[in-house]
């Protein structure tokens, strides 16, 4: 019986700091999505001169958006992922506040310039991941053997 509690604190210490690592990961795919996201939008207002109602209804088409009513509910609704840190919570609602707002290639300007924010953020998320991710794997399994020790 205490052979399998020490397993089990083994096992709590260790999945704790692989599901941190892996959120860290998380973060970094829904960025990725986040800056496809932003590139359709681009193309679409400058190459295919569609209404802002049109693209949102092609976006939310290829599952990006579940509300559709107005520009700032859709990238607002997409933004509040809890993956996201606020920075880039307020680059993606900025950019459904752009839509809409002035001429096409003004828009396309803009959401070019909000684009190469996003891109920033994912290349900063991605160090982060890199470094953070093996330290709270390590830290883990560093913890989880330690917890396994002292209880012996």
């Amino acid at each position: 019986m205490r052979l399998i509690g020490m397993v089990m604190l083994f096992l709590c210490c260790t999945g704790g700091g692989f599901w941190l690592s892996g959120r860290l990961a998380g973060r970094v795919r829904r960025l990725e999505s986040a800056e496809q996201l932003l590139t359709e939008t681009i193309g679409m207002v400058r190459n295919q001169n569609l209404p802002t109602w049109e693209i949102l209804s092609r976006l939310k088409d290829e599952g990006y958006f579940t509300d559709v009513s107005n520009a700032d509910a859709a990238f607002g609704g997409f933004a509040a992922d809890p993956l996201f840190r606020p920075a880039e919570r307020v680059v993606l609602v900025r950019s459904g506040q752009l839509l809409g707002a002035s001429d096409r290639e003004s828009q396309a300007a803009r959401l070019e310039l909000e684009l190469s924010a996003l891109r920033r953020m994912r290349s900063d998320a991605e160090e982060e991941r890199a470094v953070k991710g093996k330290l709270f794997r390590s830290m883990g399994l560093l913890l989880g053997s330690l917890a396994v020790v002292l209880a012996i």
